[in-house]
């Protein structure tokens, strides 16, 4: 097909041109250049399988007829919510590194990007790629030696994507999957589903970690990511989702938004809440243009959600930003209490910071395109020699 003869001559042409942006612009994320406050808050980080600003009605600013997330849009609205305009918005920019979980991931985690990889293999390369990723330093790298218990908790099978090799570096990381939910009988006898554990599954048990590790004297950090909104598949429908949608993704959608917020209300009323910043991320946008869904009819620029709740910092200006993924490695640090000097870490920038993104700087098609390139830096610095 001729769109994937373009993007193998793009991924041939990215791989035999180099870039210096690594070299130029890389900050390591060390101690010395990462500032904790006394009082160290927990985090608890949600990436949300392909969810958009785009779900919200005309009047919102969002894509569609009526409100379909109502209950994030309003989290968004009443917090911290970085935005490409002056409204409700989000990231804006994205390129094949980012449009996938794990891409978006690692991005959002250390600042840098998985290798350049033809997009239709993403996720094989990805689970090569991210047992090669040891000398990266990364968020779980610096909750530790600042003294987290950290858990990454989500539905699938999490040797998907080489998720499994990328986090639980230490031994108070916790890795905790669909294996282990049946193992502890969790699920139903003969549970089955395509992507492993359904939302409201996966809710229950990751309320019980919360709880687990709030009891234990030191800061934590859950990292967690929903899954009924896969576009991919038209999205999952579940018993909570409501009848009156018929569509089977936008039932999806809507379920996410209403499960996302009661978790927040939950935790609204517990003990540890006033020392816990909790961070909502859309992971990537939408792939699949399901039927009953508007995506980017007549020009409309789509946004991932990205909201930050309960953070002791003000950002200098959350409105009419250009940023993409790489820019929440330093913005999570900084939105737990963190100072980091030249508010830079990987490629990122601080967004609480009055510093512009590498995006803003370089201007965001520039960015993209030397960000692609081939990189010796990358190489030398971030993969394992095997």
């Amino acid at each position: 097909m001729l769109g994937d003869s373009v993007e193998l001559v793009t991924f041939i042409k990215q791989n035999i041109t180099k870039s210096t942006i690594y070299e130029e612009h890389y900050t390591a994320p060390t101690q010395d250049v990462i500032h904790f406050p006394e009082k160290k808050k927990n985090l608890i980080y949600i990436y949300m399988e392909s969810f958009e600003n785009t779900y919200t009605s005309f009047k919102n600013g969002g894509n569609q007829p009526y409100d379909l997330i109502p209950e994030i849009y309003q989290l968004e609205k009443e917090n911290i919510n970085f935005s490409n305009n002056s409204k409700v918005g989000g990231q804006s920019v994205f390129f094949p590194m980012i449009r996938y979980t794990m891409g978006s991931t690692v991005a959002q985690t250390s600042g840098v990007l998985l290798t350049s990889v033809f997009e239709f293999d993403h996720n094989s390369v990805a689970s090569k790629m991210s047992s090669l990723l040891g000398p990266l330093r990364r968020l779980e790298d610096v909750l530790h030696d600042a003294g987290y218990n950290q858990l990454f908790i989500r539905g699938e099978n999490t040797s998907f994507a080489g998720y499994n090799k990328y986090v639980g570096r230490y031994d108070n990381s916790k890795v905790y999957d669909v294996t282990n939910a049946k193992a502890e009988g969790k699920l139903p006898a003969n549970y089955e589903h395509s992507w492993g554990m359904q939302d409201s599954l996966l809710f229950p048990i990751i309320k019980e970690h919360i709880e687990e590790l709030a009891k234990q004297d030191a800061p934590f950090c859950i990292s967690t990511y929903t899954v009924d909104t896969h576009s991919f598949e038209g999205g999952f429908r579940c018993e909570l989702c409501d009848p009156q949608i018929k569509n089977d993704y936008a039932a999806a959608i809507n379920c996410s938004s209403r499960q996302v917020a009661d978790l927040i209300s939950w935790l609204s009323e517990k003990p540890y809440w006033e020392d816990t910043v909790v961070i909502l991320v859309g992971d990537h946008p939408a792939e699949l243009c399901a039927n009953g869904v508007r995506f980017d009819e007549d020009g409309y620029i789509r946004t991932t959600c990205n909201c930050i709740i309960n953070s002791p910092k003000t950002p200098v200006n959350e409105k009419n930003r250009t940023f993409c993924a790489i820019d929440m490695f330093p913005t999570t640090l900084s939105a737990i209490g963190c100072t980091i000097d030249g508010d830079r870490l990987g490629l990122g920038t601080d967004l609480f910071s009055d510093t512009p993104t590498l995006c803003e700087e370089m201007g965001a098609d520039t960015f993209v395109e030397e960000i692609q390139k081939k990189s010796d830096f990358y190489n030398e610095n971030f993969l394992s020699k095997k």
